[in-house]
């Protein structure tokens, strides 16, 4: 089947609290690491093969991505962690699903996936018809999101959620430019979990 991967369907609309980001078209995402989306393997908008053979959907692929900042958003947001941690176990079981999530979410299948409940099904609903979705916008009773530049902090390699949340909840560092800051000032030898090889990491990153 060709279909076009795209976060958001025609007509979709929500409440005026409920907007959420502009829409995203899937092909601003990659795949999962290690795995080739582009040249004679197929386009970001249908399936391709990886590089044993086997079947792959990069709209599977952007949703996993998708779940994956979830997951960092509740981890920064200091959400249960148990909790939190099915959303990269699900990412993963996702990336390699044999068929399009897209389409069954179209023909109301999701809830067939390992391990995918009433509230997960909504979600993963949500990001392929907008983009994103509540809990990662508005948080709930449970936790509060942080900003969304946070996020920044974790595409530093070796930078994980955990080390995003002591860096913003206990240093109030909330961006890259933030980060870079702190560390010409030397302040990040005050945090716990970076050392100086993080350190050279983050200049590296952050000088491009």
């Amino acid at each position: 089947m060709s279909r076009s991967c795209e976060l958001g369907r025609p007509g979709f609309a929500m409440s005026s609290r409920e907007s959420l980001l502009p829409v995203t078209i899937w092909s601003d995402f990659a795949p999962m690491d290690g795995e080739d989306a582009g040249g004679k393997n197929g386009s970001m908008k249908g399936s391709y093969k990886d590089a044993k053979g086997r079947e792959r959907w990069s709209c599977n692929d952007a949703l996993a991505q998708k779940l994956k900042e979830l997951h960092d958003v509740l981890v920064i947001g200091n959400y249960e962690e148990s909790h939190a941690a099915r959303y990269p176990r699900l990412a993963h079981m996702i990336s390699r699903h044999a068929e399009s999530i897209e389409v069954m979410d179209a023909e109301g299948r999701i809830a067939q996936l390992p391990g995918v409940s009433e509230v997960i099904e909504e979600i993963i609903s949500e990001f392929l018809a907008t983009g994103t979705c509540r809990k990662m916008e508005f948080g709930d009773e449970f936790f509060s999101p942080p900003p969304r530049s946070v996020l920044e902090l974790t595409k530093i390699p070796r930078l994980g959620a955990k080390t995003a949340r002591t860096l913003y909840q206990e240093h109030g560092i909330s961006s890259l430019r933030d980060l870079g800051e702190a560390l010409e000032e030397g302040r990040l030898a005050e945090v716990k979990g970076i050392g100086k090889g993080m350190e050279e990491a983050i200049r590296r990153s952050i000088d491009g």
